[in-house]
C-alpha cells in the first residue's frame, strides 16, 4: 500500500474517485504516477462511467467490489496511522459509530469517533476538514455503509451524505475548530473552545438548512436527520442531530394516493 500511495499522499484522495482524464489514468511514468491513477492500474478501481468534453474522455472511477473497497480503506488507514489498525477492530469501531447514529446517540457517535481519531499518531493530524472527513467516510465504509460525499443538492455541495440499513438517511457537514487563538497561537481557554464548537455545530445545522440539501432526499419515506460533526484541536469530537422535514406517498380509503407530511 505505501508503493501505491506515496509519501505525499493525502488521505482524503482516497473517496474522491472522479474527474481523471484519460491521460491521468494512462500515466505510466516510473516513480511519478498518480496515487489513483496506480490504484486503477493496479486493478483497485474500476471505469463506472464516462465522458467526453472538448474532445478528452473524463472517467469516474468506482471500487469494483465491496470486498475491495473494504481492505484498501483498511490498508490506507494502516498506512495513514502506522499500523494503529487491524480491519476487524476498524470495523468493530465502525459499527459502535452506526449504533449511536441509529439511535440519534451524540454523546455515543463523540465518544466512538474520537476514538478512531485518538488511535492515530498525534502528528498525522492535520486542521483541514477533507482530512477528518476521510476518516469518517473510511471508517464506516468498512462496514459497507452506503454514502455520498460532495455532492450537490439543493443550492450547494453537502460534506457527506449516508443511508444505514433501515433507510434513514444523514445529512452531514463538518467543521474543524482550532484549540489555538487566531491572533496569538496561544491555547485558548477551555470554556472558550467548548463555546466556539458549540457555535460552530450551530453554523453547520444552518447550512444544511439555507442550503437545503436534505429535499434531494424527500418523498422516500424514510427519515432524515441533520447532522453537524465538528472536530476541535485533533481529538475533540462534537455531534449534534436535528430531524428534518419529510414527506410520503400514501393511498388514502378512497384509493387515491395523497401527500402526507410529517
Amino acid at each position: 500500500m505505501s508503493q501505491l500511495l506515496g509519501d505525499n499522499f493525502q488521505i482524503h484522495e482516497i473517496f474522491r474517485t472522479d474527474n481523471f482524464l484519460n491521460e491521468d489514468l494512462n500515466e505510466v511514468e516510473v516513480g511519478n504516477m498518480p496515487p489513483l491513477a496506480l490504484m486503477f492500474q493496479a486493478g483497485y478501481l474500476t471505469v463506472a462511467s464516462k465522458e467526453f468534453a472538448s474532445g478528452a474522455a473524463r472517467y469516474y472511477l468506482r471500487f469494483p467490489n465491496f470486498e475491495v473497497e473494504s481492505a484498501v480503506y483498511g490498508l490506507t488507514l494502516n498506512f495513514f496511522g502506522q499500523n494503529t489498525f487491524r480491519l476487524t477492530q476498524l470495523r468493530q469501531k465502525a459499527k459502535a459509530m452506526v449504533a449511536s447514529m441509529v439511535a440519534l446517540d451524540s454523546a455515543g457517535l463523540e465518544t466512538a469517533f474520537g476514538d478512531i481519531l485518538a488511535s492515530l499518531p498525534y502528528n498525522t493530524h492535520t486542521p483541514y476538514e477533507g482530512h477528518y472527513q476521510a476518516l469518517f467516510i473510511m471508517t464506516l465504509a468498512s462496514i459497507g455503509l452506503r454514502y455520498e460525499a460532495e455532492s450537490r443538492a439543493g443550492d450547494g455541495t453537502y460534506d457527506l451524505q449516508l443511508q444505514t440499513e433501515s433507510g434513514a438517511h444523514y445529512i452531514i457537514e463538518l467543521k474543524c475548530e482550532s484549540y489555538k487563538a487566531p491572533k496569538t497561537n496561544k491555547d485558548l481557554p477551555k470554556d472558550k473552545f467548548k463555546e466556539n464548537m458549540k457555535k460552530a455545530a450551530v453554523s453547520a445545522l444552518a447550512q444544511i438548512e439555507e442550503k437545503k440539501y436534505y429535499r434531494k432526499f424527500r418523498g422516500e419515506g424514510t427519515d432524515i436527520y441533520k447532522m453537524a460533526l465538528v472536530v476541535g484541536g485533533y481529538f475533540d469530537v462534537l455531534v449534534v442531530f436535528e430531524k428534518a422535514q419529510n414527506w410520503g406517498l400514501v393511498r388514502g380509503a378512497d384509493g387515491c394516493l395523497k401527500v402526507v407530511r410529517e
